[in-house]
């Protein structure tokens, strides 16, 4: 019984510290990110490719600001199930497994949600680009590699 205890806290721990990364800028960076892992690379690329023209500039930045505007509601509740699954790993009485299991099942659907999101985003991006800025992204990503290129937004 303590070992499935010891597990369950494990992986809700994770889930929280991969939620909580997400939600947080790296020091010196200011704004929430928007999107992370492949997705954010992906945006990236797109929004640096040389030669966009000026048309191009302002639908990528208008489809950022909606893409963002959908986001931001799913990053306050994935907060929110990120502190009540600290709130029951920390509370005076032990949780129960159902308890802990539904809180690891809503922040995986919050998660699943906001992919889905940035995706949707990304393809959206990706429409606004000709053949050939697409392909200068694609070696830009390939470039980079390691995921380091990271877009912000500032908060306003």
């Amino acid at each position: 019984m303590r070992h499935g205890t010891l597990v369950w806290t494990g992986m809700a721990a994770a889930g929280l510290w991969a939620a909580v990364a997400t939600a947080q800028p790296p020091p010196g960076m200011r704004g929430r990110p928007f999107m992370d892992d492949g997705a954010m690379r992906a945006v990236s690329a797109l929004l640096h490719v040389d030669g966009l023209s000026d048309e191009q500039r302002e639908q990528l930045h208008g489809t950022m600001e909606s893409g963002r505007a959908t986001v931001e509601p799913v990053l306050d509740q994935l907060r929110a199930a990120n502190e009540s699954l600290v709130e029951q790993l920390l509370a005076a009485d032990a949780p129960s497994s159902d308890t802990l299991n539904g809180l690891v099942e809503r922040v995986a659907e919050l998660r699943k949600q906001l992919s889905q999101q940035q995706l949707q985003t990304v393809r959206s991006l990706r429409e606004i680009l000709t053949a050939d800025q697409l392909q200068q992204a694609a070696q830009h990503t390939q470039q980079l590699g390691d995921g380091r290129d990271v877009v912000f937004f500032e908060q306003r």
